[in-house]
C-alpha cells in the first residue's frame, strides 16, 4: 500500500532518511533539520512537495518525495520522483515498480514530464526505470548549496539595475523568439 505522510509517519521518516541519506545515493552530509523542516512542509500542504510511505503488511517500509516544478522546456510542470527508499529487507517485493505505476497514474493529467535522478551505479534502479519507459539525458546537474541563516523567510527579490528584472507583458514576443533559438541549440535535448 501507497500512502501520504501522516503524523505518525515522522520519526519512522526519519530514520529512512538518514539511512538513505548515509548511502552510496547521496554525494554528501545532510542535516537532520533538513528531514524535519521536509516533513513539515509535506504535512503543511507545501505545492512544491508531496511525501508518500510505503507499507508491506501494516509496516512502514520505505518512502518516496515528489517534487513539483515547472519548466519552460517541458512546456508544464515537471514531477521529480525523488528519494525513492526501501528499507533493504523489504527489497525485491515490487515496491519500486507499483510505486511508480501509483505516481505515474496519480499525475498523468497535471505533469509534462516525469523525471528522477538516479547514480550511474545504481544498475537496478536504471533498468527499472528504462523498463517503465524513462530516458537518460546527457546533462550534467550543477548546484550550489547556500547555508542556512536561521528561518527562511518571504523577501522580495531586489534588481540591482535596469538590466535585470521580472517579465512584463511587453516581453511576451521578444521571450518566445529567444526561447525558441535557445530550444533550437544542439545542446538541448527535447523528445
Amino acid at each position: 500500500m501507497i500512502r501520504r505522510f501522516e503524523p505518525s509517519d515522522e520519526l519512522a521518516f526519519y530514520d529512512m532518511a538518514r539511512r538513505f541519506h548515509s548511502s552510496d545515493a547521496v554525494c554528501h552530509d545532510t542535516p537532520d533539520q533538513h528531514f524535519k523542516d521536509t516533513f513539515h512542509a509535506i504535512l503543511e500542504g507545501s505545492p512544491l512537495i508531496e511525501g508518500y510511505i510505503f507499507l508491506l503488511d501494516g509496516i512502514r517500509v520505505g518512502y518516496g518525495l515528489i517534487f513539483i516544478t515547472y519548466s519552460n522546456e517541458a512546456g508544464g510542470l515537471i514531477y521529480t520522483w525523488d528519494e525513492i527508499y526501501v528499507l533493504p529487507e523489504y527489497r525485491n517485493h515490487g515496491l519500486g515498480t507499483r510505486y511508480l505505476e501509483f505516481c505515474e497514474e496519480t499525475y498523468k493529467d497535471k505533469a509534462a514530464l516525469y523525471r528522477v535522478e538516479v547514480e550511474e551505479e545504481n544498475t537496478g534502479a536504471i533498468s527499472l526505470y528504462n523498463r517503465h519507459g524513462y530516458n537518460i539525458l546527457p546533462y550534467r546537474q550543477v548546484t550550489k548549496f547556500l547555508k542556512a541563516k536561521g528561518p527562511r523567510q518571504h523577501t522580495k527579490i531586489l534588481f540591482p539595475n535596469e538590466n535585470i528584472r521580472p517579465f512584463q507583458a511587453g516581453d511576451r514576443e521578444i521571450f518566445l523568439e529567444m526561447s525558441a533559438q535557445y530550444h533550437s541549440l544542439p545542446q538541448i535535448v527535447t523528445h
